[in-house]
């Protein structure tokens, strides 16, 4: 669609984006998208990591399934239970780092919405 500026020049605007300037009830249907779109990304993030942890599988070398295998009860429950005891920290600083980087996107939104509106700007 053309326009025309103040001084007479020709201004291109997108269809999509006079949409988003009519009002805040579609600006905020676009953000949020339908509920199958949303159900297809979270089927297709599961689907990449999955993908993503199949090489995971295939990581038993011979040697340490000999060794695990060769040993006692309580050798594999102590294989087992060190496993388990070298898991946690990494899940524990992830979830922690995540946890923050969550947080504060979350409040950055809201800074930024409210320093919108203070402005008086959608």
């Amino acid at each position: 669609m053309k326009m025309l500026n103040s001084r007479g020049a020709a201004e291109f605007i997108s269809p999509p984006r006079q949409r988003w300037e009519d009002g805040k009830g579609i600006v905020e249907r676009q953000r949020r998208g339908t509920p199958l779109a949303l159900t297809l990304r979270i089927a297709a993030v599961l689907f990449c990591l999955v993908l993503w942890a199949a090489p995971s599988f295939a990581q038993g070398c011979a040697m340490c399934y000999s060794n695990a295998a060769g040993s006692t009860k309580d050798g594999q429950k102590a294989i087992s239970k060190a496993v388990i005891v070298l898991l946690i920290p990494p899940l524990g600083f992830m979830s922690v780092g995540m946890g923050l980087a969550l947080r504060y996107g979350r409040q950055r939104d809201l800074d930024a919405e409210n320093d919108a509106n203070e402005s008086g700007e959608l």
